[in-house]
C-alpha cells in the first residue's frame, strides 16, 4: 500500500538503526507480551478506524498508528517515504474488507493420524478434545445468540481495554469505541463469528464470555461425542 518504495533500502535503514529497538535477538518460539508502545499502537489504530468511520480495525489502521505517534521509531522511519495525511487518504479509498475464515491455532497444529473435520478443515483430535474437556470442567450456561459487535473501552495510555463501558465516563483516561469489537472466534475450533446474515458465521453459543460455533457446540459441548467415541481422551 505504500507509494513506490525501495524496500531493500528500508531494510538496510532498519538494520542500521538497531539501537532504536535494541540489539538483542527477539525469540520467535513463544508468545511475547505487548510493550507499552505496542499497546499504544493498538489504541491509535482503533482511533484511526473511528476517525475514518470504518467498522473494522485492520493492518492499514495499524500502519496509520505507526505513523501517527512521533515517539515511535517507526514514525521517524516511515516519514522518510510517506506522510500520515497521504496514507490516510489511501486507507480511506480502500474497498471494504470481505469476511475471511480464521486460520486458528487448531488448524495450524500439526494434524495427527486421528483428526476431525470441522467446517471443512481437518483439526487435530487431541487438541479439540482438550479444549472441550476444559469447557466441561465448569458448569457454564450456554445460550444461542446472533453475534453482534460490542462496545469496547481502551485506556488512552495503551495499558488495558475493557468491555465495561462505564469506564468511558472518565473521558480523560478512556476512549469508547462504539461497536469496536468486530468478531470473536469459536473457543474450540477457531471458526470466526461476526455480524452476518449467514447463520454459520453470524450465530453461535455463548456462556457470557466465550463463544462456540454451532457445529462445535452441538457436536462436542452439548453432545457426548468424546466420551462415546474416544473415551481414552476424556
Amino acid at each position: 500500500m505504500l507509494p513506490t518504495v525501495d524496500y531493500e533500502s528500508i531494510n538496510e535503514k532498519i538494520a542500521s538503526r538497531a539501537d532504536m529497538w535494541g540489539s538483542s535477538r527477539i525469540p520467535v518460539s513463544a508468545d511475547l507480551p505487548l510493550s507499552k508502545h505496542g499497546k499504544r499502537a493498538l489504541v491509535r489504530a482503533a482511533e484511526e478506524a473511528e476517525r475514518l468511520s470504518q467498522k473494522h480495525i485492520g493492518t492499514e489502521h495499524l500502519l496509520l498508528a505507526l505513523l501517527s505517534d512521533p515517539d515511535f521509531a517507526s514514525a521517524k522511519l516511515l516519514a522518510e517515504v510517506s506522510s500520515l495525511e497521504l496514507m490516510r487518504k489511501l486507507v480511506e479509498s480502500l474497498p471494504a474488507p470481505t469476511p475471511f475464515r480464521t486460520v486458528s491455532y487448531v488448524r495450524r497444529a500439526q494434524v495427527e493420524q486421528k483428526s476431525l473435520e470441522i467446517h471443512g478443515a481437518r483439526c487435530a483430535l487431541e487438541v479439540v478434545a482438550a479444549a472441550v474437556k476444559r469447557l466441561k470442567s465448569h458448569a457454564f450456561f450456554w445460550e444461542r445468540k446472533a453475534w453482534k459487535p460490542r462496545d469496547v473501552v481502551y485506556e488512552k495510555n495503551g495499558q488495558r481495554f475493557s468491555f465495561d463501558v462505564a469506564l468511558a465516563q472518565d473521558s480523560e483516561k478512556f476512549l469508547l469505541i462504539r461497536g469496536g469489537w468486530k468478531r470473536d472466534e469459536c473457543i474450540v475450533c477457531g471458526w470466526e463469528l461476526f455480524e452476518s446474515e449467514d447463520p454459520v458465521h453470524g450465530t453461535g453459543f455463548t456462556n457470557g464470555t466465550a463463544w462456540a460455533c454451532e457445529e462445535c457446540y452441538r457436536r462436542f459441548i452439548a453432545g457426548d461425542y468424546f466420551s462415546s467415541a474416544y473415551s481414552e481422551l476424556t
